[in-house]
């Protein structure tokens, strides 16, 4: 006989809130959890997939409730604990509410002391979600490349796991401060803009960008072509190359691509095994050399030397 499967609404203590994946709506969801009694197990984004034994309870944002969850943070587990929480908010790791949500809870209990429980799980895990998208920011400043277009406008093109984009806007508006520039998330769809005086970033749906500027697929061919000359023969080591440069990034790296409407010229890794290599790593002498050469393989005769001959004979 078939069992029959009956479908109840699931006891409270399996409780699981679930926010609108912003910034704000998760720490209102933090606040939530010191109100409801027993405490929710965790907190869910709009990715997650529900379950039929858990009760989902609908959080709506409220900047009040997010703004006194902050101050909380700031004062009773300090100012770097914070800039954890929201580092790790930028992960693309689909457990980071909970880890968040377990991390800021236990913080609320221990305090400042809170780094020094690095044996914790809920710390350690913490630590793991904030590394990675460090890791990778740093690794989008290297790797990113920016294009002159047409309006003097720099544009760089990312796709990066992490939402790193809110990392790296504050970096490049400092260094190219008088540069208007877009740093364009094609993952996600955002971008980063800077006109000169401050940053923002914006939804890049529909996004058309302006043609290149006349003199960029030149600049494009002397940085390949600077990239193939450094390359010494002996050298060559692919597989460290891919252990410093993922591959990953390799699409949106200018000499690590073709340059449009060009032929592509040889890459370092491709040098040792290309037909011409010679020609790569030994160019042609120079027109002085050249000149040098031939006179060295002539027999140089004074004028003193071709009469004493004449006279020989």
């Amino acid at each position: 006989m078939a069992e029959i499967l009956n479908v109840t609404t699931p006891p409270d203590d399996y409780a699981i809130l679930h926010y609108d994946d912003s910034f704000e709506g998760m720490l209102t969801a933090v606040f939530e959890s010191y109100t409801r009694k027993p405490v929710p197990i965790s907190i869910v984004g709009q990715q997650h997939q529900k379950r039929l034994d858990v009760q989902y309870i609908t959080i709506e944002t409220d900047f009040r409730k997010s703004e006194r969850v902050i101050d909380g943070i700031n004062r009773i587990m300090g100012g770097d604990a914070y800039e954890r929480v929201w580092t790790g908010f930028l992960s693309c790791n689909p457990d980071k509410e909970d880890i968040i949500y377990k991390y800021i809870r236990f913080g609320m209990k221990v305090g400042h002391k809170v780094h020094f429980h690095l044996t914790d799980r809920r710390v350690m895990n913490m630590d793991k979600l904030v590394k990675l998208v460090g890791r990778e920011s740093s690794l989008q400043i290297e790797f990113v490349r920016f294009s002159r277009m047409e309006g003097g406008v720099f544009y760089g093109r990312i796709e990066p796991d992490n939402d790193v984009l809110p990392l790296m806007m504050p970096f490049f508006a400092d260094r190219f401060n008088t540069q208007p520039f877009i740093i364009h998330d094609t993952r996600r769809q955002t971008a980063g803009l800077y006109d000169t005086q401050e940053w923002y970033i914006r939804s890049a749906e529909g996004i058309t960008m302006p043609e290149y500027s006349d003199d960029e697929m030149k600049y494009r061919a002397l940085w390949k072509r600077f990239y193939n000359t450094i390359a010494i023969k002996e050298r060559i080591n692919p597989n460290l190359r891919r252990q410093h440069m993922p591959k990953k990034f390799w699409k949106n790296i200018i000499e690590m691509s073709m340059v449009d409407g060009a032929k592509p010229t040889a890459l370092p890794s491709d040098i040792s095994r290309s037909k011409d290599a010679e020609r790569f790593l030994n160019p042609s002498p120079l027109p002085q050399d050249k000149i040098g050469t031939s006179a060295e393989s002539q027999e140089l005769r004074l004028p003193a030397d071709t009469g004493s001959q004449a006279a020989k004979k």
